[in-house]
């Protein structure tokens, strides 16, 4: 993962420096696309991939969730769903229902049941003030159920 760390790193720097607006929205969806594209051009290892996301920082989780969103191989379901009910950001819930949206054609019947009560679960609590977010919880239970 020591190829990551300066893409973790970025994503830090940017959300201790700016303040919250459209614009620091979009400098870290780059850095998002830039973590994909490494995950695209490196090897990395799933368990280190989901170790960052189960119990790593912010940056070192919003990294793993745009990893996990270029390739398969290296998504935990378990570890997703952990982050849409458990998140440290809007911006990574956000991450974790698009990387639920894209994993959803494979998961087995039980695991769309799952994904589909996390997200009724917490759609009420934080889907509120964020149209996107409360976009792709309709998009997940539409092909969930």
């Amino acid at each position: 993962m020591d190829a990551a760390r300066p893409i973790a790193a970025s994503y830090r720097s940017v959300r201790d420096s700016l303040p919250s607006s459209p614009e620091r929205t979009k400098i870290l969806e780059n850095i998002v696309l830039g973590a994909r594209r490494l995950a695209e051009k490196e090897s990395f290892e799933a368990v280190e991939v989901a170790h960052w996301l189960r119990q790593g920082n912010e940056e070192e989780r919003i990294t793993a969730l745009a990893m996990m969103q270029a390739k398969p191989e290296l998504r935990d379901f378990e570890a997703m769903i952990a982050a849409i009910r458990e998140p440290r950001s809007a911006f990574e819930q956000y991450h974790a229902l698009k990387l639920a949206v894209v994993m959803l054609e494979d998961l087995e019947p039980a695991q769309r049941l799952w994904l589909a009560a996390t997200v009724r679960s917490i759609r009420g609590l934080r889907f509120r003030q964020d149209s996107e977010r409360r976009r792709l919880g309709e998009v997940i239970l539409q092909r969930a159920e």
